[in-house]
């Protein structure tokens, strides 16, 4: 019983780590699915609190799990995962049934599951859970309280970094549709050569003498009996492409898409879902990524989500030149985590995009400094962190173990 009690631990600990990194990580995602569900349940009032509920609830899972892990605070860290994994497995049961949103959120956009697929896989994981829950008491606690407390803090600290770091500048890992390489033409094209078609399961009813009889394609009856109706249900929806939304009109409301996507020069996008949010201490440097930009023959122009008099204003008031497409509002909060952010095309790929903390600067704007910046490693960040991560846990464990921090448990 002890090896089913520690590995249901292990498992659960691990599944709160990974739920907590991949919401930690992307902290806008997680704050836009909490205004979602705010919306789904009439109670908007609480947005403005979204994206501090996004990063509190992360750092709470990852300090659960990291707990469990490591076998520190186990008893409280044991209750609180019970009382989480409760509630939203109820949770869960209820947007299955009622379907208020599509997608529960529940590892971010790094494994999408439907409300029922989220239900079944909570079931699944309640059984270890209820096994830590059950034997809370019989884990004995690898270190001494003194140690416990600095572990339980370097998990906390672990969040709350990656979360800072993920909202300061664009999310460590990629899991979108857009994420840097991405061929935009290709990953909508719904017809590509070799890709999975929908499946069709057609019956087709008739009658004859009063009485009614289903039928397969492959086996029709003979011309005596007469056709009541057919019946058609796909079995599989086959390929479905990634991007399907991604639409840019003009003013106009002219289709434009095709224009940027078959571009063969640089393509500067900035991406401002809302004009009325880009902080001001931005403003000098869209100016000059617009200048320059423009300079140097790049296609640059503003995509938003803002009525049009809002972006006129704007660009008025801040002696804009650039021109400006309209797009899908969750379009362009998808493509990039930062209002304003920047994405560099090239006949369609995207090569690199930034948040505006992170705008390159004007002298790094021709098109070989661009160039090389495509070229940069696109997950260093992502390494360094998990690097960061793994040492920090491995070196507190060996000085722990060396000094004897060890519990009068052990």
């Amino acid at each position: 019983m002890k090896f089913i009690q520690n590995i249901s631990r292990l498992l659960i600990g691990l599944l709160f780590i990974f739920s907590g990194f991949v919401k930690a990580i992307d902290p806008l995602g997680s704050t836009y699915k909490f205004t979602d569900y705010f919306i789904a349940f009439n109670m908007e009032w609480l947005s403005p609190a979204a994206l501090f509920l996004a990063v509190a609830l992360s750092s709470i899972e990852f300090v659960i799990g990291f707990a469990l892990l490591n076998n520190v605070y186990t008893k409280i860290s044991s209750v609180l995962m019970f009382v989480f994994m409760s509630f939203f497995t109820l949770l869960t049961f209820y947007l299955a049934l009622a379907n208020p949103v599509t997608d529960c959120g529940c590892f971010g956009d790094a494994i999408k599951l439907t409300n029922w697929q989220t239900f079944y896989k909570n079931l699944v994981f309640m059984i270890p859970a209820g096994i830590v829950f059950w034997k809370r008491k019989h884990f004995s606690p690898r270190f001494n309280r003194p140690a416990q407390l600095i572990i339980a803090i370097v998990g906390i600290l672990i969040s709350l970094y990656i979360s800072k770091q993920s909202y300061n500048h664009l999310p460590a890992i990629d899991f979108r549709p857009y994420k840097t390489g991405t061929d935009i033409n290709l990953a909508m094209n719904d017809n590509l050569q070799g890709a999975p078609q929908p499946q069709f399961e057609t019956k087709i009813v008739y009658e004859k003498n009063g009485e009614k009889k289903t039928f397969t394609t492959d086996n029709l009856p003979d011309s005596t009996w007469q056709w009541v109706e057919t019946i058609s249900n796909q079995t599989d929806k086959g390929y479905e492409p990634p991007i399907h939304n991604f639409l840019l009109t003009n003013n106009m409301k002219q289709d434009v898409t095709d224009k940027v996507l078959n571009d063969d020069g640089f393509t500067l996008m900035i991406v401002a879902y809302d004009i009325e949010q880009i902080p001001e201490a931005s403003y000098d440097v869209l100016h000059e990524i617009s200048d320059v930009g423009g300079a140097n023959g790049f296609n640059v122009f503003i995509a938003t989500a803002s009525n049009p008099e809002d972006v006129d204003q704007f660009k008025r008031e801040q002696s804009l030149l650039t021109k400006t497409y309209f797009a899908d509002p969750i379009t362009l909060k998808t493509i990039v985590r930062s209002n304003p952010g920047i994405v560099l095309l090239k006949s369609g790929v995207i090569l690199n995009k930034w948040h505006y903390n992170d705008f390159p600067q004007a002298n790094k704007m021709s098109e070989y400094h661009l160039y090389k910046a495509s070229l940069q490693k696109q997950h260093s960040k992502t390494m360094m962190l998990i690097g960061f991560f793994i040492g920090i846990w491995l070196l507190l464990s060996a000085i722990f173990e060396i000094v004897g921090f060890k519990s009068r448990y052990s």
